[in-house]
């Protein structure tokens, strides 16, 4: 969900905008890991070992080789090579970090080297490790640091998409139209009542947003509908109660 065409050019700037505080610097390198190409369970499985330079024209690349995979989480997680189904050829390439990338990967490494850190160490190191956990993390794990990352940032988390419908975190825009459809005599009666006013609802849905998507990272998410012309509007709820 941070990639560029889940994000607009406002969300875009917003996450950015929170990313160049330095104390973001793991999320950092994970952001531009994934816009440079690799997913989260490659991040997972690849090391720093996996990293090599390309000179073009001139100019220094870093270019990473993909040929492994985390399959599975926490201690049933296993890396996958070649040889096993779970990673398909396919899926063997050279990823050439942008430029902007690999500066925050060499900054990472820096900041390795200053934790005391040797080369040799660092070249074992999965590219997931974590200065503040003193571990790699898991593809889980890095997903639950960018919900954390976009909502810090006022980016609502997507939960699913299709061509005609987006499911997503509810946004303080959404209230007064999620607040019209649920106090309709025909819809009221199938739904959880609605506060007495809007005013009220409002106050009542940003505190579930802020409390509930954090905490349990679930509950009632706004429903979306996509015209012919890709324009979007609110047209009810879904989701899960703990």
């Amino acid at each position: 969900s941070i990639l560029p065409g889940n994000l607009d050019a406002h969300q875009r700037c917003s996450l950015f905008t929170l990313l160049s505080d330095q104390g973001y610097y793991y999320e950092q390198l994970i952001v531009a890991l994934v816009y440079s190409g690799l997913d989260l369970r490659e991040i997972a499985a690849l090391t720093y070992d996996d990293i090599d330079q390309l000179t073009l024209c001139n100019e220094i690349c870093l270019t990473i080789t993909v040929d492994k995979i985390v399959c599975g989480q926490n201690s049933d997680a296993t890396v996958a090579g070649l040889n096993n189904d779970n990673m398909p050829v396919k899926r063997l390439r050279k990823v050439v970090l942008y430029p902007w990338a690999a500066d925050i990967l060499c900054q990472y490494v820096e900041r390795l080297q200053k934790e005391g850190y040797s080369f040799a160490q660092i070249e074992k190191m999965r590219l997931s490790y974590s200065i503040w956990h003193k571990e790699a993390l898991a593809p889980f794990q890095m997903e639950a640091a960018i919900k954390r990352l976009l909502r810090k940032a006022g980016i609502p988390v997507e939960i699913a998409r299709t061509d005609q419908l987006l499911i997503r975190e509810t946004i303080d825009s959404d209230i007064s139209e999620l607040y019209r459809i649920g106090t309709d005599q025909a819809v009221r009666k199938y739904i959880a009542p609605m506060q007495p006013t809007l005013e009220e609802e409002i106050v009542y849905t940003k505190a579930y947003v802020r409390h509930m998507y954090a905490f349990y990272d679930f509950g009632l998410w706004t429903v979306l509908e996509k015209d012919a012309y890709g324009q979007e509007r609110v047209i009810g709820r879904a989701g899960l109660f703990p």
